[in-house]
């Protein structure tokens, strides 16, 4: 018996729902073949392509169980370094992250010297182990287009540092949450260490700049040291009021980072920035 009303209509349009989906599978494929950056990811009909990156704060590496721990704002410092930050450029945290991991697995044991630990999404050649048998167990990430340091080197967004924390629950911080204004608001040549106005042509950021981890069980207990920036720009110039309250450690949440230029001065945009060998003044 011939369907009558809306009936009649359901075969067809199912049909032509049918051919639809299999040509637009048919195309994706092609694109996704051809354009693989172009992947994307769709809750509601299931994993085309890749899903989305996984968040370095819940990321456990399976065979260790060590976690990330990311601290936004924070310059952990250790030594000794492992990779220059100029020279080893990865994609995200994440990936800052797995390279330290990768070290502590292949490069901590001995007679590693010279072995491939990983290879940096944004840079050529592999990183290698080196001579000391020392392990990985402490990240630092550039987030932002120009990171802000106390050396003589341009550190630009990628850059991704491997260092060693003999104290890794209670680690060194080099540079750690937001700096004392007494220090953002003081000369150049009262600073911990100078910063040519070629390298750094802004004024001070309010908050340090970079991300840093540390290897730990994802339960772990973290208390960072207060930040060695604050404590020798405030013996050398006292009073520092601010830092009778300051909170410690400073919480993690996340900062922008405005670029803000002094009154009269003229420098180099972040665009003309090249990175060099940096150092350990984070």
């Amino acid at each position: 018996r011939e369907p009558t009303g809306m009936g009649r209509g359901i075969g067809p349009c199912f049909v032509v729902a049918g051919l639809v989906l299999t040509a637009f599978s048919a195309v994706y494929r092609h694109n996704l073949s051809a354009q693989p950056e172009a992947r994307i990811w769709l809750p509601l009909l299931g994993t085309v392509g890749q899903p989305p990156p996984e968040p370095v704060d819940t990321h456990v590496d399976a065979e260790t169980g060590l976690a990330c721990h990311a601290w936004p704002h924070m310059g952990f410092a250790g030594d000794p370094s492992f990779t220059w930050g100029s020279m080893f450029k990865v994609k995200d945290e994440l990936e800052c992250c797995k390279a330290c991991m990768a070290h502590n697995k292949t490069c901590g044991i001995p007679e590693s010297a010279g072995k491939v630990f990983w290879h940096a999404s944004l840079q050529d050649g592999p990183a290698r182990c080196g001579k000391q048998a020392v392990a990985c167990n402490a990240w630092t990430f550039c987030p932002f287009e120009r990171c802000f340091s106390f050396d003589i080197h341009r550190h630009v967004r990628n850059e991704c540092w491997l260092r060693h924390s003999e104290t890794p629950n209670t680690p060194a911080v080099g540079s750690g949450g937001p700096y004392p204004p007494e220090l953002r608001s003081a000369i150049r040549k009262h600073w911990p260490w100078a910063v040519g106005e070629d390298i750094w042509p802004w004024q001070m950021p309010e908050w340090t700049s970079w991300t840093s981890g540390l290897l730990l069980p994802p339960r772990a207990e973290i208390q960072p040291q207060k930040p060695n920036i604050n404590r020798m720009f405030c013996e050398r110039h006292p009073p520092c009021a601010s830092q009778e309250t300051a909170q410690s450690p400073p919480g993690k949440g996340r900062h922008p980072q405005p670029l803000v230029m002094p009154a009269g001065a003229q420098g180099a945009g972040p665009g003309d920035a090249a990175g060099g060998a940096g150092t350990a003044g984070h």
